[in-house]
């Protein structure tokens, strides 16, 4: 079976300096906010063009920091906040405890944010995303957008838009975390502030944030320090997978869903398909685990189809029925990549 990731092959690969660094990490008997979180985050923010990162438990987490942050500072109860309704739930999931006036946009034909004009209007907060790891338009740079970077902060240079960004290390992304993670990357120097005062009950100088308890672990830090050292190469990886693929579904009855190749992080490598559902089940017969991202759009599920969105005719409804993620890891050998691919062209091609 090819699997869909490749944590375990990678763990091979980093198993002498992860474990070095756990050791390291248990013997200084410094398990949190020590220097390995330090260090991380000083590489997090260089990384991204930005003065500041924070360490979070997760890309949820500092999501809803981000939200709960913009209520503060707006003062005023009526915020609103576009959202695309092809993503993941936790983009939405990240509002609704602070806020339920939601529109919810449509996808382009490539899944992504279909409006173009990230000019928000007064009290209206873009969220952003760049799904599957495709960039966020570089002109972009507005206040009251937020990115959830989750799939695509390593596109386009790492360079960031808006007020801030939130990103997540769950063992699915390209820089994997052994478990959960997240972070926030912003310029602003009050959210920073805010954001570190907060994830931490209130302590700092804040004295008027209850807070909550949203940190990572100086383990984390220390094993993301390992894996941020073989990052570009990775990347280097998936993006020649990807041109493999690219290359071998030209002119075929295959559509990826990429538009801008150059810029994209190959967080997910999907692909447009005919008659969907029969692949994929042929695919999993050829021991080729692949996967939906996503099967419907948000406002497809009943929680989330009370706020205005496109309707079931629209683009992202179609387009989930169309869609199947296939391996991108940077531990695929060539020959799975060749197999994979020969297999893809043969059930599309009947």
């Amino acid at each position: 079976m090819i699997s869909f990731f490749g944590l375990d092959r990678q763990y091979v690969n980093l198993k002498e300096e992860l474990l070095e660094a756990t050791d390291n990490v248990l013997s200084s008997g410094q398990l949190m906010t020590g220097e390995h979180t330090e260090a991380f985050e000083l590489w997090l923010a260089k990384k991204n063009h930005s003065k500041y990162a924070i360490t979070c438990h997760s890309g949820t987490q500092a999501l809803e920091m981000i939200v709960h942050y913009l209520f503060r500072v707006n003062h005023v109860p009526d915020l609103h906040f576009d959202v695309p309704t092809l993503t993941f739930p936790a983009t939405i999931n990240a509002i609704l405890n602070k806020s339920k006036s939601i529109t919810l946009i449509d996808s382009d034909v490539n899944g992504q944010n279909i409006a173009h004009d990230y000019n928000s209007k007064i009290n209206t907060v873009r969220m952003v995303v760049g799904l599957y790891g495709e960039s966020i338009p570089s002109l972009v740079n507005n206040a009251n957008i937020i990115e959830d970077a989750a799939q695509h902060w390593l596109s386009n240079d790492c360079k960031r838009v808006g007020l801030a960004a939130a990103i997540s290390f769950d063992p699915t992304k390209n820089l994997p975390n052994s478990g959960n993670g997240g972070a926030i990357i912003t310029n602003d120097k009050e959210l920073h502030c805010w954001v570190k005062s907060h994830q931490n009950h209130g302590k700092g100088n804040a004295e008027d944030i209850l807070g909550t308890n949203s940190r990572m672990s100086e383990l984390d830090c220390a094993h993301l320090l390992v894996r941020s050292n073989y990052i570009d190469d990775w990347q280097n990886r998936r993006r020649q997978i990807a041109q493999y693929y690219c290359d071998n579904f030209e002119n075929t009855r295959i559509r990826p869903l990429i538009r801008n190749f150059k810029e994209h992080s190959f967080q997910k490598f999907v692909i447009d398909v005919d008659n969907r559902d029969d692949v994929l089940h042929k695919l999993r017969g050829d021991d080729i685990d692949c996967k939906i991202h996503y099967e419907k759009p948000l406002h497809e599920y009943k929680k989330y189809s009370v706020y205005k969105n496109p309707g079931l005719l629209s683009t992202a409804s179609s387009l989930c029925r169309r869609i199947i993620s296939l391996p991108i890891y940077p531990e695929l050998k060539n020959s799975e990549v060749e197999y994979i691919t020969e297999r893809v062209l043969h059930h599309t091609s009947h």
